[in-house]
């Protein structure tokens, strides 16, 4: 339960809330100024919700049950962004800008208007919750936040901002559902989870599995950190538990959402505005287990008694221990207890007695209480059963004989005083080995055995008794033979060497003079890199098995190499060519060197040719030897080179080669050798010539010459002369007419007219009877209606062409001044009511008014009706020579008396409530109810705007009333009710509850009648497998084993006087789990199995931690992962309509393993590498994800050293690797020595025993 805030903490949440930018005076953590009296709710353990749909209803949510129950009569239209002041126990919300306070009781008080900054005034969808003391109002689709002091209704805003959250995009706040936890703020909608950090006022948003789309109107929390939210659009509740919120602000993984209820609340809401609980409402899900009153009694040699305390919280709750030796309790066996489950809100003991137990045995356990929402797993116990002391006994074993390597195995003797059978281990298994009772020597050195006796149930186990012996080596020669009778090679030459041991091991090759030669141990293979003596030294160490051998060795002489040249021909050249490459190889392979025989004609420059002049060039090509070569012959290449051509490319100023006087254009002259070309304008008074930027221009219309010349130079001969010649023509002009196209006869306008030659422009006037120009000026006056036309020229000169003639038209028009017309008439009236019509024009003007249609009349300036009718007028004015015609104006007068009506009504005491009849709902609008006469059979009266009606008790039959109203005019009309009073039927609730398959469970039925009958319930089941029992109004309802999800049961209840309801009992069956399930290890995974469940159509759904991978219908899967230890791995059985049975948690069986890893050695090395390390990093992290904390190390070597040795480098490569994993992840080892056993690869080949000088590393159950 969550704790209330005191004084003091008050005061600190203040000071913490005001750090973080939200202004709280500590007024507001207090209850409220002036409060009214009231009865408080006093923190309960229930959810509340305001309904839009109901006039702002107050209604309590039972989640055990999933139903809506209303509280109170109170309603304040358009409540919304409710909550629950923890400081005086009240719950407050706003409607219509106004703040108000509702009580225990659903009273509403209060109504004062909220002052301040205030977003979230009217109807809307506005979410409400407290924080800090105040009311937070959040507006739908709205940033702008409100802070609401309850105790003075003074509001402050504040802004809502979008964030990044790490796991899904930044998001807007568009929910409107509100409820806070701690400095958290959650709302829904549709499937969007939105997230405030209420300190950082930052929202997130996060995308649900599981929650229907639709507006979800209200959002409540229970004191486990649970939120709920009630979704408008189907009445349905979804539950996100605490540790999904948590998720969706902490984790990558999709949070998930449940349904609760099994469906729609009942009854069904169709507007939840918001939600409200107080912060310590109890789960009515997520059961509790209370470890101080978890215990093991009663402790013998084999059995125990284990008790453990748990509370449902509102539901069925399954009871269990888990039982095992492992301190971490992993693959623990599940121990059902007594009794197997509990319901209520009440803690209860439960036991389990253990039998079979270990004596001397350290045991683990906790209490495990768990529901369809979830298991809560206990702190984990220990208890250790008690064990009776064994008899003592001694060994005898015999003296061993000393051996030597190759002998025969030796026979093993001893026994022991008890009888027992003695068990035989070497402690020396890198010298000898016990195999089937004898002792087996591996290397030379003193072999150790062991005798051992463990004892039995009555024999405590014996002393270790040890003998000892000596194992002695064979010696053994090295033969060496090769490369050539005179053992001598030429430099680059190579040659086979041959060295073997008598013994057979492999023979050590060191090569003395790296630098003279090189050589290939695995081929004999040597071949000479310098002209010196090659020595070569052989060894054998020796093994287990054999000494080493006398040492020996090989001197090979190295001798001269000769070399030659090969020289490619060179192709010919032409000045300015790109250099030519050379090339030349000797056969050495050492580098050629060039040189030019010809300098004056070509040079040579890194490795290419280099044309300077014409001629021939000849190029030699060198090879001077070195230490290991002699001198190569020189070999000569010639070829010609000859001078370029160029020629000169003139272009522009355009395709015609014509320009206008006045205008300029562009040429461009370059030479293909790219020297500077020479200019020269032979006719300067025709052009303007600039050979810097090639610009032309055209200054007489005549033709313009010019002319084009390029030398050459030592690289290119003189280019042949071009020349261009460019024509000379007249420039075009255009005249610009600027002027009106309309005017009103009398007006005067000013026309413009210009040439862009800048020449002057002739104007002609030829309408002078319709306007009056002025070419000086540009003046033209208007002087009649029609067309005044203009007409504008400009001849051109010797420079410019003549312009194109333009003219100005300009439309004259009478002159008509606007007027409009005003109408007065009311638009309803009664029958024989006449209408009075004001009419006028903003002329002056008389107005005539006209009936369009209608049964009506107007006459003097009023209307009349011969009976029910809708009359439409228009008035007009048809306009003068002064003013122009106004638009017609309409107005419609409906004229109608009120309707008769007929009602039919329960004959029912309602105690003094009477039923209101809106009879003017088939009336016109605008009609008020001013008296109400008649019922001979009952009491009317007017109440709230409507007849108020109460039959006489126990009457049933017919009734007359008549009612007065008024249109507000001073007129009256009169209607008549003809009133049915009937049989009122009864009246059943839907009901909803929940259980396990195989179960009964018992359930009350909720039915009134307002005439008092008696009533009679009877029960029909839907679903097979589902039997039903009435007893009065209560109904039993047994589910099969096979059962599961949706099981309906019919209800129909009737009152002996005709009337009958019905209603659905709403079950909710859960599948029974399975009896076992176990995982094993793959060599890729982990296989998950179970027992088949009883339930019809089972589907299965395999849980990791929590998260469902894998959702089947067959009795097993497996996970494409290797499932360690750590990771609980846990079936439930998934039945019909989203059904499922409590977790059965998967035990570890088999002895199955996986590979992660194998460590590869240099022969001889036992030493961790840096990229070995840097690999056993990576493995210490995937060993830990996969959920281990132990590896297993199999150690294996190649062939080559005694199986003594190879044994000791593979437990020394081993303990190292086991090191490191300790030290890297605290990760330990169980390790298996095999050296030279199990190789993977051919040991006769090097490839084959780097494959098997290798560590492996494995995982295993």
């Amino acid at each position: 339960m969550r704790p209330r805030l005191t004084a003091p903490l008050r005061l600190i949440l203040a000071v913490v809330l005001a750090a973080v930018g939200l202004q709280v005076p500590l007024a507001a953590l207090s209850a409220p100024a002036g409060a009214a009296t009231g009865t408080p709710f006093a923190c309960p353990q229930r959810f509340f919700q305001v309904s839009g749909s109901s006039n702002g209803g107050f209604y309590e949510y039972n989640a055990g049950t999933n139903a809506m129950s209303r509280v109170g009569s109170g309603a304040a239209s358009g409540m919304n962004a409710i909550g629950y002041n923890t400081a005086d126990d009240y719950i407050y919300g706003v409607a219509s800008s106004k703040l108000y306070r509702i009580d225990a009781t659903g009273t509403y008080t209060g109504g004062t208007a909220i002052t301040g900054s205030f977003n979230g005034a009217g109807t809307g969808a506005v979410a409400g919750d407290f924080y800090g003391g105040k009311l937070i109002t959040a507006p739908l689709g709205n940033g702008l936040w409100s802070s609401v002091d309850v105790a003075t209704a003074a509001s402050t805003t504040f802004s809502v901002t979008a964030a990044a959250n790490g796991f899904a995009p930044a998001g807007d706040w568009y929910a409107a559902d509100l409820t806070v936890q701690g400095d958290v703020a959650y709302g829904l909608n549709d499937q969007t989870l939105y997230i405030v950090k209420m300190d950082t006022r930052q929202v997130s948003t996060r995308i649900l599995s599981g929650p229907t789309n639709g507006n979800y109107g209200a959002a409540y929390s229970d004191s486990s950190g649970n939120a709920f939210f009630y979704n408008n659009s189907d009445g349905q509740v979804f539950l996100v538990t605490a540790a999904e919120l948590a998720k969706a602000t902490g984790s990558s993984a999709q949070p998930t959402a449940v349904l609760v209820g099994g469906g729609p609340t009942t009854p069904k809401l169709a507007a939840s505005n918001d939600g409200a609980t107080c912060p310590d409402a109890v789960s009515p899900y997520v059961p509790e287990v209370d470890d101080s009153k978890s215990a093991a009694t009663n402790i013998g040699d084999t059995t125990a008694t284990l008790t453990g305390n748990a509370t449902a919280n509102n539901s069925t709750a399954t009871l269990s221990f888990c039982v095992g030796t492992d301190p971490a309790l992993d693959g623990c066996t599940t121990v059902a207890a007594t009794p197997g489950s509990i319901t209520g809100t009440s803690p209860t003991d439960f036991t389990a007695g253990l039998t079979d137990l270990d004596p001397g045995t350290t045991y683990y356990y906790r209490p495990v209480a768990e529901n369809a929402v979830g298991t809560n797993e206990g702190e984990i116990k220990s208890f250790t059963t008690t064990d009776s002391a064994p008899e003592s006994q001694t060994i005898t074993f015999d003296a061993l004989d000393g051996m030597t390597m190759g002998d025969a195995d030796q026979a093993l003797s001893a026994s022991a005083s008890s009888g027992l059978a003695v068990a035989f281990t070497s402690l020396t298994p890198s010298v000898c080995t016990v195999v089937a009772g004898k002792v087996h020597a591996v290397a030379a050195g003193t072999c150790e055995v062991a005798a051992d006796q463990a004892g039995d149930a009555d024999h405590a186990a014996a002393d270790r008794v040890t003998r000892s012996f000596a194992i002695d080596k064979k010696s053994q020669t090295i033969s060496v033979s090769g490369p050539n009778g005179d053992r001598e090679l030429a430099f680059g030459a190579s040659g086979t060497v041959t060295a073997s041991a008598s013994s057979g091991l492999d023979v050590a090759w060191t090569n003395t003079t790296p630098d003279v030669c090189d050589v290939d141990r695995d081929t004999g293979s040597v071949t000479m890199l310098a002209v010196e003596d090659c020595v070569i030294t052989f060894a054998q160490a020796g093994d287990g098995t054999y000494a080493a051998a006398p040492g020996t060795s090989l001197t090979i002489a190295g001798v001269k190499a000769a070399q030659s040249i090969t020289f490619d021909a060179l192709d010919g050249m032409t000045m300015g060519d790109a250099d030519q490459s050379l090339s030349a190889t000797a056969s050495s392979g050492l580098t050629v060197a060039f040189s030019s025989l010809a300098p004056s004609v070509c040079t040579v420059v890194d490795g290419q040719v280099h044309v300077l002049a014409a001629g021939t060039c000849v190029i030699a090509a060198d090879q001077a030897g070195d230490a290991d070569h002699a001198a190569a012959e020189r070999v000569t290449r010639s070829f010609a080179a000859d001078l370029r051509e160029q020629t000169i490319t003139v272009s522009g100023p355009n395709a015609d080669r014509e320009l206008a006087f006045g205008a300029s254009g562009t040429v461009t002259a370059t030479a293909s050798s790219g020297l500077d070309v020479a200019w020269t304008n032979t006719t300067p008074d025709v052009c303007d010539v600039d050979p810097d930027t090639g610009s032309v221009t055209i200054v007489a219309v005549e033709d313009c010459v010019i002319t084009f010349a390029q030398a050459g130079d030592g690289t290119y001969a003189a280019a042949p002369g071009t020349s261009l010649t460019i024509v000379g023509v007249k420039a075009d002009q255009a005249i610009d007419v600027d002027g009106p196209s309309t005017a009103l006869a009398g007006d005067g306008v000013t026309v413009t007219a210009t040439a862009d030659s800048g020449l002057d422009v002739a104007w002609t006037n030829t309408t002078p009877d319709v306007c009056d120009v002025d070419p000086d000026t540009g003046s033209v006056t208007m002087l009649a209606a029609g067309s005044c036309v203009i007409e504008f020229a400009q001849a051109g000169d010797e420079d410019y062409a003549a312009a194109p003639g333009e003219s100005l038209t300009i439309v004259v028009s009478k002159a008509d001044r606007p007027q409009t017309i005003d109408v007065t008439v009311r638009d309803r009236a009664f029958t024989d009511a006449v209408v009075d019509v004001d009419a006028s024009a903003s002329s002056g003007l008389p107005v005539a008014v006209t009936v369009v249609s209608g049964d009506c009349a107007v006459a003097d300036g009023q209307a009349t009706a011969t009976g029910a009718t809708t009359c439409v007028l228009e008035a007009t004015q048809a306009g003068d020579d002064l003013w122009a015609a106004a638009d017609p104006v309409r107005r419609t007068v409906v004229f109608a008396d009120p309707a008769d009506d007929r009602v039919t009504v329960d004959g029912a005491s309602f105690d003094g409530d009477r039923p209101l009849l809106d009879v003017l709902a088939n009336d016109p609008a605008g009609l008020t109810l001013t008296a109400v006469t008649g019922a001979a059979h009952g009491t009317a009266g007017l109440s709230a705007g409507k007849v108020s009606y109460l039959p006489a008790e126990g009457y049933r039959g017919a009734d007359t009333l008549t009612y007065t109203v008024t249109d507000g005019s001073g007129d009256t009309a009169t209607a008549v009710v003809r009133v049915t009073v009937r049989n009122a039927a009864p009246t059943v609730s839907d009901v909803r509850t929940r259980q396990l398959a195989g179960s009964t469970v018992q359930v009350e039925v909720s039915a009134t009648d307002p005439n008092g009958d008696d009533l009679v319930l009877a029960a029909r089941s839907r679903t097979e497998g589902v039997r039903v029992k009435v007893e009065g109004m209560t109904v039993r309802v047994t589910a099969a084993p096979r059962v599961s999800g949706k099981a309906d049961v019919e209800l129909t209840v009737t009152d002996g006087a005709g009337g009958t309801a019905t209603a659905t009992l709403r079950d909710r069956v859960r599948p029974q789990p399975v009896r076992s399930a176990t995982r094993s290890l793959t060599s890729d995974g982990t296989t998950v199995a179970w027992s088949k469940a009883r339930t019809d159509d089972a589907g299965y759904r395999v849980r990791v931690d929590g998260e469902a991978i894998c959702t089947t219908a067959r009795l097993s899967c497996t996970v494409d992962r290797v499932l360690g230890p750590d990771f609980k791995v846990t079936v439930e059985v998934l039945g019909k309509n989203l059904t499922r049975s409590a977790n059965v948690r998967a035990a570890t069986v088999g002895t199955g393993e996986v590979l992660i890893a194998t460590v590869y050695f240099e022969p001889d090395e036992d030493t961790l590498t840096r990229a070995q390390r840097r690999a056993l990093n990576r493995v210490v992290r995937k060993i830990q994800r996969i959920g281990f904390h132990t590896a297993h190390l199999a150690g294996y070597t190649d062939s080559d050293g005694s199986i003594a040795y190879n044994l000791d480098l593979s437990r020394r490569r081993s303990n190292n690797i086991a090191a490191y994993l300790d030290a890297r992840g605290g990760i330990d080892s169980e390790q298996s020595w095999f050296g030279l056993d199990d190789p993977v690869a051919d040991n006769a080949t090097a490839q084959g025993k780097a494959a098997n000088r290798r560590v492996e590393i494995l995982v295993r159950y």
